[in-house]
Order: C-alpha cells, then structure tokens, then sequence
C-alpha cells in the first residue's frame, strides 16, 4: 500500500514500514519506538496473513493496543507496570475496546475546548516561604515583585501587572486556595500530537471494531467477510486491503 499523503513528512521506521508525521501518538521517544515495533510486527502480520478471521482479529489488536497505550500514557499507568510479574494497567485496568475508545473521544473533546494554563509559566513561591520573604525582608520583596514583572514583560505580557499590591495579594492569600481553580489542558501535547483523532477517526475505529466482534465469535468465513460489505472472489483480498487501509488511516502507518 502506498501513502496517498504525497506532501506529507514521514518517519522511517524500518525498510518496511514508515509512519506519518502527523501520525498520532502520545509518550516519550521510548515509548514510541516501543510503539513503532509492536506495528512493524502487526503491520507485516496482516500483509502476510491469508486468512481474513486472522486478519481481521490482527488489524484490531493493533488498533487496541495504540488505543490503550494513548490513554496509559496521559493518565501515567506505565509506571505500575512490571514486566517481570506481566502486569500491565492497559489491559488490566482499563475496560473493553469500546469503552477505551469512548473515553479517549470524551477526553479529547474535553481537552479541546479547554484554554492553554498561562499560570504554568507563572512564579510560584511556597506560601510559608512567601509569608518570610514578604514580612522580613519587605523592600527586598518588593523589588522582587519589580523584577518578577520585569521578567513577565518580557517573556509573558498576558501575566504582568501594573498593581504590587494586587501582585503581592494574588501570590500569597490565603483566600485564593479556596477558590474552585479553573480547567485547562491537561498536557497541550496530548491535544496536539492527536490532533489527527477526528469524528471519522472514531467511525472507523468503531467499524473495525464491528468486523472483530464478528471475527472473534464466528468462523463462518462468508460472513467474516461481508462485516465490511464485500462478496465475491476477491472479498478476501478486499478485505485485507481494507484492514491496511485502517492501519494507515488511524495510526499513519503504511507500507514503503
């Protein structure tokens, strides 16, 4: 299969395979050479597979794993697992395919409609610290709040103010902690490396999902097939021409 995105940058995984650079993805540099290896492996599978049952079951295993994987990693599950004891929190902890791909679509709806947290880039002192600085050391403090708005100027326009006072209280009342804080993106590059995770996105995934549930309960091949619509001669072959087709649509990865 060959990319139909000409003008698109991509990434070589391997002589085999390549992945877009608007692929979506969301980890750290190991967690996506992890990524990038177990769909190597499924990505040749399903080419090499001539059973379509398998092959079927095969492009939605891939398609679950990158799934879980999403989620694992922004709610940090990675860290609970133990390769040793083989216990990991994508399979253990969170539900059925559906359920995954129901959270992730409400996660990034979410996520979406929330602003940037410009107070990520603000100054934060500990408030006992704070309390310290401010009353034994009183002109030193205020020169602080100078240059701190000296610094926000420069840097940050949207979080300096002209009010010391005003500064000085919204940095150390004890009020503000009760205050309900507002939403923001939880990590902008959860929202931006998934950017590609759309409306259509989440109905193919849910037709892939249609065609597995057929797949893992029925070895009846004719109606394995006609789960993606296809008869005939050549249903076999569509059909696993549509399971690459899948691949590459939802995680961005083709065939060279």
């Amino acid at each position: 299969m060959k990319n139909n995105k000409q003008n698109n940058e991509y990434l070589d995984i391997s002589d085999s395979l390549a992945m877009q650079s608007d692929a979506p993805f969301y980890g750290s540099a190991l967690d996506l050479i992890t990524f990038s290896k177990v769909a190597e492996e499924y990505f040749k599978s399903v080419q090499e597979l001539n059973n379509p049952r398998h092959v079927v079951l095969e492009t939605w295993l891939l398609v679950d794993f990158a799934i879980r994987t999403f989620l694992s990693n922004l709610f940090d599950l990675t860290r609970f697992n133990s390769e040793e004891k083989n216990f990991d929190l994508r399979y253990e902890l969170l539900p059925s395919f559906e359920r995954c791909k129901t959270i992730l679509k409400k996660v990034l709806e979410i996520q979406r409609s929330l602003p940037e947290n410009q107070d990520e880039n603000s100054i934060k002192l500990p408030a006992r610290f704070g309390y310290f600085f401010m009353k034994k050391y009183k002109n030193e403090f205020i020169k602080f709040l100078d240059i701190e708005q000296e610094y926000y100027k420069k840097y940050y326009p949207q979080l300096a103010s002209n009010d010391k006072e005003k500064t000085k209280i919204s940095i150390l009342s004890k009020s503000s902690i009760s205050k309900i804080p507002k939403r923001h993106y939880v990590d902008k590059s959860f929202v931006k490396n998934l950017q590609s995770i759309d409306k259509n996105w989440f109905k193919i995934a849910s037709r892939l999902n249609k065609a597995r549930n057929i797949a893992a309960h029925s070895y009846d091949l004719q109606k394995i097939l006609s789960a993606f619509g296809y008869k005939g001669e050549k249903a076999a072959e569509k059909t696993k021409e549509e399971c690459l087709k899948i691949i590459q649509e939802l995680l961005g990865t083709w065939n060279r």
